[in-house]
């Protein structure tokens, strides 16, 4: 955890426990704090992360409310 637009600041870590739930590693569920959920990846680049949150695994029950994330990858300042 740390600085969406300063790389060098890393502060308050935490740490998730997590498991792909399907064989063809596309549902991810993590648990720790307040993230408690799944993840379906809907796009994974060298660059770019996107993913759909949910509370119960979409696979299962695809018609439950869920929300979107997009992550791109920083550049490193090394």
């Amino acid at each position: 955890n740390g600085s969406f637009t300063d790389a060098s600041i890393k502060e308050n870590t935490r740490y998730y426990q997590w498991t792909f739930t399907t064989g063809n590693f596309t549902v991810i569920y993590m648990t720790g704090n307040t993230v408690d959920g799944y993840w379906l990846i809907e796009k994974l680049t060298a660059n770019e992360l996107w993913v759909e949150w949910a509370q119960q695994d979409p696979v299962i029950y695809p018609d439950q409310y869920n929300t979107h994330y997009k992550f791109k990858a920083r550049k490193s300042t090394k």
